[in-house]
């Protein structure tokens, strides 16, 4: 035992110390899986014979950049039957932010897999026993997994006063 081990710090030790290399076992020898191309993350792949590769990385907000949608996009007043549905088709997750001026009632977003979204992601609620007071900013942020629908409910407006989505 003692043998095999100093044989393989042997081998490992005639290694050159090159910028990023790393070294890891396929489970009967040691393997240089090399450094990487810019912009790529070492990821497990249990297909591969080390069991790694590099990958592009894919996460939110890598290659994604803020748009403003506030004039494509409406807001429903049924949260049953929703008028305005859309669904995320980049191939990521998105980001989306909307407001709108609520004083009172609802403003919620709705966000699942099903092309008529159920599941209620994010919500402000107002209530207010003056009628007079000024309107108040509801904002609602969620994240919309890639083919996921989602749409944003206001109890008062289907225009929104803005919406922008990290896409």
């Amino acid at each position: 035992m003692a043998e095999t081990k100093a044989k393989e710090l042997a081998k490992l030790a005639t290694l050159a110390p090159t910028k990023g290399r790393i070294i890891v076992g396929d489970g009967s020898d040691w393997q240089d899986v090399g450094v990487g191309t810019d912009g790529y993350v070492l990821t497990a792949d249990s297909a591969q014979a080390d069991g790694l590769k590099w990958a592009e990385a894919n996460g939110l907000g890598i290659g994604q950049s803020w748009s403003d949608v506030s004039g494509s996009r409406l807001q429903s007043t049924s949260t049953g039957s929703p008028g305005s549905v859309y669904q995320n088709t980049t191939g990521k997750p998105i980001m989306v932010i909307a407001w709108d001026y609520i004083n009172e009632g609802d403003y919620a977003a709705y966000c699942e897999d099903a092309a008529t979204p159920t599941i209620e992601v994010a919500n402000m609620r107002h209530v207010s026993s003056n009628s007079n007071q000024d309107n108040s900013v509801s904002v609602v942020t969620f994240i919309v997994p890639d083919n996921w629908y989602y749409f944003v409910y206001s109890s008062l407006n289907t225009s929104p006063l803005g919406w922008v989505e990290l896409s």
